[in-house]
């Protein structure tokens, strides 16, 4: 079987491959899902908008960005991911900014992740949590961006901070709105075939 790892939004965005991670993302208890991802400069994703359908299947090549992609994702939701996690080494940005001169830091640059989410508009508690991130009503869609940036209020060589955002208009959100749009990371599965298979170890369930 595969091996393979994950992490759980209903409408679920699957990332596979026959080495690296898949994920799934589900919130308990209601429908909502990641409808879009945006991410720019983060490793091997320069610039990329992708729409997501309620069950979408991304398959590549092994280095293709597949566990890029997940690992973007839970810098915007995953609640298990301490602020030293967040905070990016150089590395991570992408290798084009760097030149014979200049690096990315220097530079300015900012490593950006946008996740916008939607069919939550039945869930009371939901719109609450999200109503500082809202980018349309029909159907009521929501936009959380991470952004790894330099601090405005710093002088000097950039000192970079990450921050979290909502809506179309850069308002900054409390990263408490993670611990209430509950997301699980699965770990590596040994025998996919077999644990996907029987209902009652599936993770899927």
């Amino acid at each position: 079987g595969r091996n393979c790892s994950g992490s759980r939004l209903r409408g679920r965005a699957l990332v596979l491959d026959n080495m690296h991670p898949w994920t799934a993302f589900v919130s308990y208890g209601v429908s909502m899902r990641i409808s879009r991802v945006r991410v720019k400069n983060f490793r091997n994703l320069v610039a990329i908008d992708v729409p997501l359908a309620q069950h979408t299947v991304i398959v590549g090549e092994n280095r293709s960005g597949k566990s890029n992609l997940l690992h973007a994702m839970r810098l915007v939701l995953d609640n298990t991911l301490s602020a030293d996690q967040r905070r990016l080494p150089p590395e991570d940005f992408w290798e084009g900014l760097s030149t014979a001169t200049s690096d990315p830091l220097s530079n300015g640059d900012v490593i950006e992740v946008s996740l916008e989410v939607t069919d939550f508009s039945e869930e009371a508690p939901v719109v609450a949590t999200l109503g500082d991130a809202l980018v349309s009503g029909d159907p009521l869609t929501a936009r959380l961006t991470y952004r790894w940036e330099p601090d405005d209020l710093a002088e000097g060589k950039p000192v970079y901070r990450s921050r979290l955002y909502g809506g179309s208009d850069d308002r900054p959100v409390g990263t408490d709105v993670r611990d209430r749009l509950i997301t699980v990371f699965m770990h590596a599965l040994r025998d996919v075939e077999s644990d996907v298979g029987n209902w009652r170890r599936s993770p899927l369930r």
